[in-house]
């Protein structure tokens, strides 16, 4: 995997440095240059949705997802307090805002019941059509990737 993204990544660079100089080309450049980059940083989603897809119903529900909290939470928890640091969640991708957001009991960590609230706050956000499952394309957004990065 790390190969391909490396390729891929390699080409987006080509294609911008030959085309991205004049300004006119610049955005051909990187439209023609992502959706290949794209696909490849995305591709790992669909092995999170076939592992989290209980029911092999091809979409996530929240109950399928908050199944998973706390195996995750033990692994962003790395010094193992029961609780996960700024430190811990920056390296999942939880933006300071959020965190303290998250943060009710104002002790600068999240404990398993605040980790959850941001899991099912991610999941709504990631439900792009409001019909409380997410399906492989919400999983590929912007917010079905902040979601996936606090389910790996």
């Amino acid at each position: 995997m790390a190969r391909k993204i490396d390729s891929r990544l390699t080409c987006v660079v080509n294609v911008f440095v030959t085309w991205g100089r004049r300004p006119f080309l610049r955005g051909f450049a990187i439209a023609m240059a992502s959706p290949f980059f794209c696909s490849t940083v995305f591709a790992g989603d669909d092995d999170l949705l076939k592992s989290l897809d209980v029911n092999h119903d091809g979409v996530l529900s929240l109950k399928e997802v908050l199944s998973t909290v706390g195996a995750e939470f033990s692994v962003l928890d790395k010094d193992k307090d029961n609780s996960i640091s700024k430190h811990e969640a920056s390296a999942a991708g939880v933006t300071n805002r959020e965190f303290v957001k998250f943060d009710l009991e104002l002790d600068d960590n999240l404990d398993l019941k605040e980790f959850t609230e941001l899991v099912k706050a991610r999941f709504k956000a990631a439900d792009l059509d409001g019909n409380q499952v997410i399906d492989q394309h919400e999983l590929e957004s912007v917010n079905g990737q902040a979601l996936s990065s606090l389910l790996k």
